[in-house]
């Protein structure tokens, strides 16, 4: 009596995988590689898209669906997604990487797998605002490293313990240490000896949130003031 019992288990799997891949927030989508005379990879089809693919592409999948990737995002032969592609649907092993799409003017972080022979599958998301932000804060951390080794004051950056972890070119300048030899100091060693336990004072004011201005003289490494 039960010999019947696979079938809807199965069809009920499918639906499942179905609706999976219907709602996942994720691209995916499947293509076939189209290889020439020689066996190289040269192209790709579109076979199937979910409708995360349209929103993360802007391309409707109707439209895409059994046409070639150089038909539908022209140039695309001059990068290296046909290559990579091709490799993964040939040998089956699977890939992950970041790239940009200039045709889309956005970036993804995209994984590819096989599914069967020159069939694969991507799976994708748009990593734009992402790249955009990483972007901005390189060219907020340059402007900083520019504005702290340009300026002619000098400047410490020390951790919690007082140890002194960076140094401006303003210090080395003025004071003749080296940066190896400012790595191995503590912030009060910067000051005369005569000073250090004001300094200390001032330093242990500062760790606890005070507003205490330390304006006690600096020794150069020569030991002058």
């Amino acid at each position: 009596g039960g010999t019947g019992a696979g079938a809807p288990a199965a069809a009920d799997s499918e639906e499942k995988h179905r609706l999976l891949i219907e709602h996942a927030l994720s691209a995916i989508a499947v293509h076939e590689i189209v290889l020439d005379a020689a066996g190289a990879p040269v192209d790709y089809i579109f076979l199937s898209g979910n409708p995360a693919f349209t929103a993360l592409t802007g391309l409707q999948t109707a439209d895409v669906l059994g046409r070639r990737v150089t038909e539908v995002l022209p140039g695309i032969e001059n990068s290296r997604l046909i290559d990579t592609y091709g490799r993964v649907a040939l040998s089956g092993e699977p890939v992950s990487f970041e790239y940009y799409l200039p045709q889309l003017e956005r970036h993804y972080s995209i994984s590819a797998y096989r599914l069967s022979e020159r069939r694969f599958a991507t799976v994708f998301n748009d990593i734009s605002r992402q790249k955009e932000s990483e972007a901005r804060l390189r060219s907020s951390e340059e402007n900083f490293r520019t504005f702290f080794e340009t300026i002619g004051d000098m400047i410490f950056i020390g951790d919690l313990g007082g140890k002194i972890l960076f140094a401006n070119h303003a210090v080395t300048r003025k004071l003749g240490y080296t940066a190896d030899d400012l790595t191995r100091m503590h912030l009060l060693d910067a000051h005369p000896r005569s000073v250090q336990a004001e300094a200390q004072v001032i330093y242990s004011d500062l760790l606890k949130g005070g507003q205490s201005v330390c304006s006690l003289p600096l020794a150069h490494k020569n030991g002058t003031n």
